[in-house]
């Protein structure tokens, strides 16, 4: 409990937000890499297109997080960050599998709220 305390304090002496800490983690635990530097990229683009269906009240519908990786990986942007990275195992799988494994997993959980601060959202959604 005496950690959580200076961190605590560290954020009320600093005026560190909510969001600000998080995307302070995100940093120092996914800090190198080229494919870190894409994962977030991805889940930028990601949290983009979700708070778009949102807006749209798309959100409700089924599939709704599926539609956004596809619209993700059929992205101009995507592709072109795409072809400029280094491939190897990991690009064996269809895109839209490792993207959709790759938002659904737990541990992402940080990396992924960091994204969605980034662009405005408090929530995961």
């Amino acid at each position: 409990m005496n950690k959580w305390k200076k961190v605590i304090n560290y954020c009320e002496e600093n005026n560190v937000t909510p969001n600000e800490l998080l995307q302070m983690c995100s940093n120092e635990l996914y800090r190198k890499g080229e494919m870190s530097r894409f994962t977030n990229f991805r889940f930028e683009l990601y949290a983009k297109k979700r708070i778009e269906q949102k807006n749209k009240n798309l959100h409700k519908q089924y599939g709704s997080k599926i539609k956004a990786v596809k619209e993700v990986i059929d992205s101009e942007e995507f592709k072109n960050e795409f072809n400029k990275i280094k491939k190897g195992r990991f690009f064996n799988a269809p895109q839209s599998e490792n993207f959709l494994k790759l938002v659904c997993d737990k541990r992402q959980y940080l990396r992924l709220a960091a994204a969605f601060g980034r662009n405005g959202e408090k929530t995961i959604i």
